[in-house]
């Protein structure tokens, strides 16, 4: 309703009414109000002075992926920078990959991806969990290694970030890759000194599960879950349970 009346007087927003239709269009989910909207404010409909932040950028997206519209969030993020003179940060880049992964868009997620590289934008532990979901799920395992590695080479050998390794581990128990995923919590835990998160350890058990490897999978509960798994987490309890029977 504000937003048609903002319209239909041509009324120029300022920073308030700015902010809280972008909040609006977030929090509600509304693709067609927030295209609406971003169509204004390119269209020059911002009171002089008034400025778009990467806040607004978000929340835009947020609210055009709610919708569907992977297209216009991606295009957003591809030319804020020309737009706006913002440049995208890695967190908004990790939130925009993990949507296209949601909707099965991999076209869309690299797009994200090499728009990252060409504007220098870091490819840091949020992004690279982010883009080894991606590409494990639509089944570029290579490709969810090769993102592993070069953020490894970034951060250095001794990257204690549980999510990306969790990422990783994730990726091999997806595609049945038992024996690598062993091997990978082994370079992780070991090599590494990485304690597993509930996550990455309900991937391990299950890998265990599937191979029938009880002797690793005792190993593990030993190590890394003690007995009262109970007070800790139940999902591990199912896995426990599924691993034993």
């Amino acid at each position: 309703m504000l937003l048609r009346d903002i319209e239909r007087f041509d009324l120029a927003l300022d920073e308030l009414s700015m902010h809280s239709l972008i909040a609006a269009c977030a929090d509600a989910g509304d693709a067609q109000a927030a295209r609406d909207l971003l169509k204004r404010i390119t269209a020059g409909g911002l009171a002089e002075g008034v400025r778009v932040s990467i806040v607004h950028c978000g929340q835009l997206c947020k609210a055009l992926m709610a919708g569907g519209d992977i297209d216009a969030a991606v295009e957003i993020l591809d030319t804020m920078s020309e737009r706006w003179q913002i440049f995208p940060t890695e967190r908004l880049c990790a939130f925009v990959i993990s949507q296209c992964t949601k909707s099965g868009s991999l076209e869309r997620g690299r797009q994200v991806h090499e728009m990252m590289k060409a504007r220098h934008v870091a490819i840091g532990v949020y992004a690279s969990a982010a883009l080894i979901g991606m590409y494990s799920k639509c089944g570029y395992l290579g490709e969810a290694r090769q993102v592993f590695d070069d953020c490894l080479l970034r951060m250095g050998q001794n990257c204690q970030d549980v999510g990306v390794w969790t990422a990783m581990l994730s990726a091999y128990a997806a595609h049945g890759r038992g024996v690598d995923a062993l091997s990978f919590f082994d370079e992780m835990t070991q090599g590494c000194g990485v304690t597993p998160d509930e996550f990455a350890l309900q991937a391990i058990l299950s890998v265990c599960a599937n191979l029938q490897d009880l002797r690793r999978g005792e190993d593990i509960h030993k190590r890394f879950i003690g007995d009262d798994v109970g007070y800790v987490n139940q999902r591990l309890v199912a896995a426990l349970v599924h691993m034993y029977r």
